[in-house]
């Protein structure tokens, strides 16, 4: 136990308050609170589990708990914290592993009114922090309250993409009276939002288009008729895209598809697949672990098209290797192949990324050209 403490030093500090807490049958740790400090101008209270991570041989369980609440945490929050921490980790031990992105139904989180879930992330972003960075040990697991109707949106997500919804939605999820909200809804629209004001910026031919989608209200509904026109399901996040941005769209080398246009190819590539019209082309199929090695299958959805004709697609029937809603490229001579986006929000969140990073210029017309 002294190690994690000094550990804990090392890395925040000797803690405001440090209290033993008993989790039955011997199972004892310690919870290291540490407060607000404006000469630091540090505004929240930091609770931090030491000792769980010793509580089991299973690597997979080499974890200690944080939680950050936004003000000065009280001495009796702190301790109940330490309770929930250990209630927390009894049912993660029961799931056997951890995972950034895993999502738990809990009792209320304290200090947090009535927010009764909780997601579980990685200490940094996408990449995992430890009290003892030598040894790799007590990963340090970032516990982050959530309302239920919240956890529920974020649950129709795969667990590889909940992270990024987190973080693109900036909802001030350290603030114990924060409103409730459609995380999912405010992830994407924050990014259309970011690629609307570089396209106003550099007089892109369709800024006009997206600003006027963006500041009308949200197409409630778009996302679900245009699921039950296509007759299989729509991922969530594109859902919600579509309930923005509900027409043509020039985005990178592609034309996001309205939702006659998408119907229309999805029918297409439906028919043409029924009839056959794809089995020589097989023979050029560079197959990869993550999607079906067929050259279309029923349950992919093209979502927009480049100029020759190729697609850009979503996969609702993945491998098991791969990532439902997972999104795929589809040249119509090369056939498919796999992107590094585990969902449609990826993929759009690495187009802004490249326009933020000079990987697109803009002509005189307002075209999207890439470097």
């Amino acid at each position: 136990m002294s190690k994690l403490i000094n550990l804990y030093e090392k890395s925040f500090g000797k803690p405001g308050n440090l209290t033993q807490l008993k989790g039955g049958k011997g199972a004892d740790f310690k919870i290291a609170v540490s407060f607000p400090d404006p000469k630091k101008e540090i505004t929240e209270t930091r609770i931090t589990s030491l000792g769980l991570s010793e509580l089991s041989k299973d690597d997979e369980l080499d974890i200690e708990l944080v939680l950050i609440t936004e003000g000065k945490a009280t001495p009796e929050e702190a301790e109940e914290t330490g309770a929930f921490f250990y209630a927390l980790y009894k049912m993660i031990k029961k799931a056997e592993k951890v995972r950034s992105g895993d999502i738990y139904r809990t009792d209320a989180v304290p200090g947090f009114g009535k927010m009764d879930a909780v997601i579980l992330l990685n200490s940094g972003y996408k990449s995992p922090a430890w009290l003892d960075e030598d040894e790799y040990k007590g990963q340090l697991i970032k516990v982050v309250p959530l309302f239920s109707d919240e956890a529920d949106g974020l649950e129709k997500l795969a667990v590889e993409s909940r992270e990024l919804f987190i973080y693109k939605s900036q909802v001030p999820f350290r603030e114990p009276g924060r409103k409730q909200t459609n995380i999912v809804y405010d992830a994407v629209f924050n990014i259309w939002s970011a690629i609307s004001e570089w396209y106003t910026e550099h007089k892109v031919d369709d800024a006009k288009k997206l600003a006027d989608m963006l500041a009308a209200a949200p197409k409630k509904g778009a996302g679900d008729a245009l699921e039950k026109k296509i007759g299989i399901d729509i991922p969530e996040d594109f859902k919600e895209s579509f309930n923005i941005v509900h027409d043509t769209l020039r985005v990178g080398s592609y034309d996001l598809y309205s939702q006659a246009n998408l119907v229309a190819a999805f029918k297409r590539m439906y028919d043409l697949n029924e009839e056959g019209e794809f089995v020589e082309a097989l023979e050029k199929l560079v197959e990869s672990p993550e999607f079906q090695p067929v050259w279309w299958h029923e349950n992919w959805i093209p979502v927009a098209a480049d100029s020759g004709g190729d697609l850009l697609v979503l996969d609702m029937a993945p491998t098991i290797s791969g990532t439902k809603g997972q999104v795929l490229t589809h040249s119509a001579v090369e056939g498919p192949a796999i992107t590094d986006n585990h969902c449609f929000l990826d993929w759009l969140n690495d187009y802004y990324v490249a326009l933020q990073t000079g990987k697109y210029d803009v002509d005189k017309d307002g075209i999207l050209t890439r470097n």
